[in-house]
This record gives structure tokens, sequence and C-alpha cells, in this order.
């Protein structure tokens, strides 16, 4: 039943990239730092991609690019308001996202070799 590890991959990415569209959004807290607050958003990008290709399974490693939904619909409205950091809002977050996800696909065929080994 491959087909539902993909639907809890999907389930997964979205409630993932929901704390990544606050994190996005949300204004900065009183001790915190851009730089810590971009580093955060990052890991958990990268960090959500990760665990959604390991949920998902080999076969479907890109439904991590769902945990970047957020990253990805602040940069559709930033572009539609013609704001310069594009880049910023909508390739990163969903190059981070994917870049998790493939990063699962080699731990699996990493763990898998060491186990037959």
């Amino acid at each position: 039943m491959p087909w539902v590890r993909a639907i809890g991959g999907m389930v997964l990415g979205m409630v993932l990239g929901f704390i990544g569209l606050s994190m996005l959004f949300s204004d900065l807290g009183p001790a915190e730092s851009p730089l810590g607050r971009t580093l955060t958003t990052a890991v958990l990008l990268f960090g959500g991609g990760v665990i959604v290709g390991l949920v998902a399974g080999r076969r479907w490693w890109y439904l991590s690019g769902i945990c970047s939904w957020g990253g990805v619909l602040i940069g559709i409205v930033t572009a539609r308001l013609g704001i310069d950091r594009i880049l910023l809002f909508l390739v990163l977050p969903l190059a981070l996202a994917l870049a998790g996800g493939y990063a699962s696909v080699l731990l699996l065929q990493f763990l898998s070799r060491r186990k037959h080994s």
C-alpha cells in the first residue's frame, strides 16, 4: 500500500508547510534575530523535506516539496506585488524542501545497503 505512505507524506507536508508559512509571515520575537529566524526556517524546510521523504518513501520523495507551500504562496503574492525578493520567497523554500526529500532517498539507499551487507 504505497499510496498510504504517499498520503501520509502529503498530510505531514501540509502541516509542516503551515508551520513554515507562520515562520515566514510572522514578526520576529523580542529576543529573535533575523538570522536566527532564517536559519530556523531553513532547518524546518530541509528537515521537513527529509521527514516527508522518509514517510512517503523512495518512489514519492518529490512530495517533500509540499513542505514549502507557505513560502511558495508568499512568493507568488510578492511577485504579483512587484517585490524584488521573489527568489528568497519562491525558489529557496522549494529548493530546500526538495533537497531534503532527495537527501531522504540517499539516506534510505544507504540504510538499505547497510542492511543487506
